[in-house]
């Protein structure tokens, strides 16, 4: 016995409605989230962007400490010799 899915009711958020009012439904929630993240991304984007600036920044400043720490390191060796 085959039923379609028109005759079969599913329940959805508390009701009862067809697999093609699912489908519906669910098209028009993933064109709302579709939309909503799409008009995020100007934000998230500029916001990784300063992120990573702060990251570059850091290991820039990290790089000069660690060679200035090597100087200090080689020039003690060399005064012990």
């Amino acid at each position: 016995m085959i039923v379609s899915a028109v005759e079969k009711p599913l329940s959805f958020a508390g009701m009862n409605v067809s697999a093609m009012e699912m489908n519906a439904l669910m098209k028009e929630i993933n064109a709302f989230v579709s939309k909503r993240v799409m008009g995020e991304l100007p934000k998230v984007r500029s916001a990784l962007e300063r992120i990573i600036s702060v990251f570059q920044i850091i290991l820039s400043n990290a790089n000069q400490i660690i060679s200035v720490t090597e100087i200090i390191i080689d020039e003690g060796e060399a005064a012990i010799l």
